[in-house]
């Protein structure tokens, strides 16, 4: 059972970051960084990745280098964990 949850909250953050990623593609950036900042602050490495680009370029958010610099981290340090499994 614990394992289904996971496989469904799995898809559910897969889902959600090609959505956003649909939406940053268009252009639509304010959507992309409304659907990356929940997945972000669950903890999913590629949302908090992108967040971190769209901070750096001011992409739906506004531009701020040290947000940036802590969404990049974020995803660096959940993939090396990810890595070490």
């Amino acid at each position: 059972n614990l394992h289904l949850r996971a496989s469904i909250n799995e898809f559910i953050w897969e889902m959600g970051v090609k959505w956003g990623t649909d939406y940053y593609n268009k252009h639509e950036y304010k959507k992309a960084a409304d659907i990356f900042r929940p997945l972000a602050e669950q903890g999913h490495a590629e949302a908090q990745r992108l967040l971190g680009v769209m901070y750096m370029h001011g992409d739906g958010v506004e531009l701020d280098p040290e947000m940036a610099r802590y969404w990049i981290g974020m995803a660096l340090a959940n993939r090396e964990r990810q890595l070490k499994k």
